[in-house]
């Protein structure tokens, strides 16, 4: 696998309906380019998600720019350039669920954000899946100055509080089925 690096160009704040959003834009190697569009609050979601301090804005930043490269344990074709999903080679892993439909219904996958049984897991499949993704196949340079408005820019409490409770009932849903699917045998 080829290893490349996108240099991050220009950030915009941009408005997408009702929506605040962030428009990265970087520059390939061969000349092109790769826009990434993520609503402002992602990086309080990634926050919550992660279990990573909302003032830890680069960290958090850093992975959310990765994302679009990194293996997901629901895409099975972003898995494909590497081989393998290095949560699953630690044993980070939980039931299908029948959500990645290339792969079996009993054939464990790699745990994400709702699926894991902790933050912690959470947190460990993502920095592992960064971790590749940085080091084997897409690196992100994000020049500091460029990164300027994400690290202005602050959350609304209510909304992280509404968040943190919307996604907490998320996580328990899953969490139910993932028990359900261990308890008939659908691992």
């Amino acid at each position: 696998m080829e290893h490349r690096e996108l240099r991050m160009i220009r950030l915009e704040e941009q408005w997408i309906g009702r929506t605040e959003a962030f428009s990265a834009f970087f520059e390939k190697p061969d000349g092109t380019y790769h826009q990434h569009v993520m609503p402002k609050h992602t990086i309080a979601a990634w926050s919550v998600e992660q279990g990573i301090p909302l003032d830890a804005t680069d960290a958090l930043w850093d992975l959310i720019v990765h994302e679009p490269f990194a293996v997901s344990p629901e895409d099975h074709l972003s898995i494909v350039p590497y081989g393998f999903d290095p949560a699953e080679l630690v044993g980070l892993v939980a039931p299908n669920l029948g959500r990645n439909k290339t792969r079996g219904w009993a054939e464990p996958i790699g745990v994400d954000c709702f699926r894991a049984e902790t933050t912690d897991d959470s947190r460990e499949a993502t920095l592992l899946r960064y971790d590749l993704c940085q080091h084997k196949h897409t690196a992100v340079l994000d020049p500091k100055g460029i990164r300027t408005p994400v690290l202005r820019y602050r959350q609304d409490k209510n909304w992280i509080a509404w968040y943190k409770d919307d996604f907490a009932r998320a996580r328990e849903t899953v969490q139910a089925q993932v028990r359900e699917a261990l308890r008939a045998g659908n691992h």
